[in-house]
């Protein structure tokens, strides 16, 4: 990992997200760029929202598994706060894909847009669904139980993803070996 503090914010790189990218660039770079420009956007929404809600970055980390921000906690703001800056970014992404859609604008681009939407929807806490989650149960009485449930979603989304890799298409084996990453950071 390479640490840099850039103003308040401190910066975190770690060797995961270089892979990342280097396969990335194999799938060509007009799709990388095109990756490239959908992300910034995702994490834009995402600084824009925290900032609209008076929240300042702390840290900001590139991972394999995506970006990861985290912003200074507000004991007093409401949890609606937290879930909007979290869901600000899928929601971009949404957004572009509906307009790019609509506009029958590229077809890549649109596609990006919905994967990079739906990706960061899944329930894992590194991902804004699953942090969304965590941050809506906290405290709750059910909390522990919510939590065994989507475990339990968790390790059926990789038993899928390894049975159709095996069954149905081998280059499905990228995306089971992201949702076994995402799975062990999960298991506390």
């Amino acid at each position: 990992m390479i640490g840099l503090r850039l103003g308040g914010t401190e910066l975190r790189l770690y060797f995961s997200f270089l892979t990342f990218n280097a396969l990335l660039f194999l799938s060509g770079s007009r799709t990388a760029l095109l990756f490239y420009a959908a992300a910034a956007v995702h994490e834009a929404a995402h600084i824009l929202a925290a900032y609209f809600f008076g929240q300042h970055l702390r840290s900001v980390e590139f991972r394999g598994t995506g970006i990861i921000m985290e912003a200074e906690k507000n004991c007093g703001a409401p949890v609606f706060h937290g879930a909007a800056v979290l869901m600000a970014g899928p929601a971009v992404n949404l957004l572009m894909w509906l307009i790019s859609s609509a506009a029958g604008a590229s077809d890549k681009w649109a596609e990006i847009n919905l994967g990079l939407c739906l990706y960061n929807l899944l329930p894992y806490c590194q991902l804004d669904g699953g942090a969304a989650i965590s941050l809506l149960i906290c405290g709750s009485p059910y909390e522990r139980e919510i939590g065994d449930l989507l475990l339990f979603v968790k390790m059926a989304v990789s038993a899928a993803l390894f049975i159709l890799t095996i069954a149905v298409d081998s280059s499905l084996l990228i995306l089971f070996a992201v949702s076994v990453f995402l799975l062990l950071g999960d298991i506390k």
